[in-house]
């Protein structure tokens, strides 16, 4: 409202919404609608570009946050194509190291995610995106850290940034699906249950993490009904979508229901060669993943082209 009340910037009424629409996107990313945030993100970049230097710079920011959008939601070759159309005198800011760590890290390219977290460096105070940034590198210590020094920051980053994690916060959800990941991916599933505890929203990003537990606690059924409710929300909550197709797919073949487990596999594979993304798959326990690729020749194709 103070924005849009500024006489001095009646002469450029675009650049006045670009703004607007900018922080509208912000306003919505911290509540995870991405959907929302993307639309608006897209809105503040389109009537932003066009202009000088100093106003492309606008354009550019809102560029990278739709990147970090598409990201996180999963759509990996959208927010690759986002990064590349930006110029190369293009701000570096947080949103676009933080894209460009994520697209990476679902690439499973550990090469490339370590050379933009490393450029993350220290955040400034204030740094919206913040738990986004801590969420990359935690995500890059998952799957090539040392698990005990990966344990370890996952507690600091707890205890660091314990004053901002407020019940239902954007940071809150996702440290909680890091340290219950961690937690899965070292064989500790009754700490990966205390933590999802802390989490007393009903969101995609948790489902994925109590469907993930609820199978390796050998529960299909239970995982089953976390996966439906997850994938009920897909419109408006593109995050963990191939994820939950993916865990979708094994609880079947658990529950020997091998006819819909394949149909949920390569729906799930579909999904994957569209997006670049493969993580999912990766966290799979081995023998799940050797059964699901003996259940067609495409799975078995797929397994051995990533070699996961």
């Amino acid at each position: 409202d103070v924005l849009l009340a500024t006489d001095d910037m009646i002469d450029q009424p675009s650049l006045v919404l670009a703004e607007a629409h900018f922080q509208g996107g912000m306003c919505r990313l911290l509540g995870l609608d991405l959907v929302g945030a993307r639309e608006s993100f897209h809105r503040s970049a389109e009537l932003a570009r066009g202009f000088d230097n100093a106003i492309y710079q606008c354009a550019a920011r809102a560029t990278a946050a739709l990147a970090l959008t598409r990201a996180l939601e999963g759509e990996i070759e959208q927010a690759s194509a986002l990064l590349l159309a930006l110029d190369a005198d293009a701000m570096v800011d947080t949103s676009m190291l933080v894209a460009n760590a994520l697209v990476a890290i679902s690439r499973m390219n550990p090469r490339d995610a370590r050379h933009w977290i490393a450029q993350l460096g220290e955040l400034r105070d204030g740094d919206e995106f913040w738990a986004f940034a801590v969420h990359a590198g935690n995500r890059y210590g998952l799957y090539w850290g040392d698990p005990v020094e990966t344990d370890s920051d996952l507690d600091r980053a707890w205890a660091e940034h314990g004053d901002r994690l407020v019940a239902g916060s954007t940071a809150q959800v996702l440290l909680t699906s890091d340290a219950a990941d961690l937690a899965l991916l070292l064989g500790q599933l009754p700490r990966a249950e205390a933590a999802l505890d802390q989490a007393t929203v009903r969101n995609t990003w948790i489902s994925v993490c109590r469907a993930r537990l609820a199978l390796l606690a050998g529960n299909p059924k239970h995982a089953l009904l976390f996966i439906l409710e997850g994938q009920g929300r897909g419109r408006t909550e593109r995050h963990g979508q191939l994820d939950l197709a993916v865990l979708r797919a094994a609880s079947e073949h658990a529950l020997d229901r091998d006819e819909d487990a394949t149909a949920s596999l390569l729906r799930a594979i579909n999904k994957s060669n569209r997006s670049g993304v493969v993580v999912p798959f990766h966290l799979l326990p081995l023998e799940t993943l050797g059964s699901l690729a003996a259940l067609h020749p495409d799975a078995e194709a797929f397994v051995a082209r990533h070699g996961l």
